[in-house]
């Protein structure tokens, strides 16, 4: 699926030809981030002032152990995403104002558990996890806009190798999810009802819904040819 959108996204930038046969260098690029670990592209000028890139970014899944509310967290995070940019330069020099589409697999799990002495607190019920399952889910938006600045690709520039750098947005906002063998269950006369569980994912969704965005910053080289 990945590869398919990233072939589209390829195939959307060659099909766009070059209004000036005196600066139709295409270049390859590659490129490493903080949100996104890895970052492989091709970029094509429309003409001196507009370029076109596709890009494949990937952050290898991360597995790390938190401590939550006296309890134990096994969280996962992956992101990946698939873009396709127009780049225009304002100026007679290698700034641009970048604005795009990316396609994302942007996701963290979060698997909870404790001892059977040590609680988790669920909407200011104290419980013991031991032995049950507390998962959420925290998924970024599918398809989301980009808008950002960066450095690089200029339409004009020679041949060989060069240097880019990239800083942007992804405006969307994450939506959460909690599943637990928990739910309905008394637990040392505890019992963790559907209205606790609502509280809880709500408190997530308040405070990720502030955000609003996914940053994304990179930069490398790239290679015009």
């Amino acid at each position: 699926m990945r590869t398919s959108m990233l072939l589209a996204a390829l195939l959307a930038c060659s099909a766009v030809q070059a209004q000036d046969s005196n600066n139709s260098f295409e270049n390859v690029y590659v490129g490493l981030g903080a949100t996104s670990i890895l970052s492989v592209g091709y970029a094509k000028p429309i003409n001196n002032s507009w370029g076109m890139r596709g890009e494949f970014a990937i952050t290898p899944k991360l597995t790390f152990n938190d401590t939550v509310s006296s309890g134990s967290a096994s969280v996962s995070v992956k992101s990946s995403r698939v873009g396709l940019f127009a780049d225009w330069f304002p100026f007679d020099n290698q700034l641009r104002l970048v604005g795009g589409l990316t396609l994302n697999d942007i996701k963290g799990d979060f698997s909870g558990t404790s001892s059977a002495t040590n609680f988790v607190t669920v909407n200011k019920k104290k419980v013991s996890l031991s032995g049950e399952t507390y998962n959420a889910s925290l998924t970024f938006p599918t398809a989301t806009p980009y808008i950002g600045v960066g450095l690089g690709h200029n339409p004009k520039k020679d041949k060989g190798l060069g240097f880019h750098a990239d800083v942007g947005l992804m405006i969307g906002s994450f939506t959460s999810s909690i599943n637990t063998s928990i739910l309905n269950k008394n637990i040392g006369g505890i019992v963790i009802t559907q209205a606790d569980i609502d509280k809880e994912s709500q408190l997530v969704k308040d405070a990720i819904s502030s955000i609003g965005v996914f940053p994304s910053l990179s930069l490398g080289l790239s290679y015009r040819f």
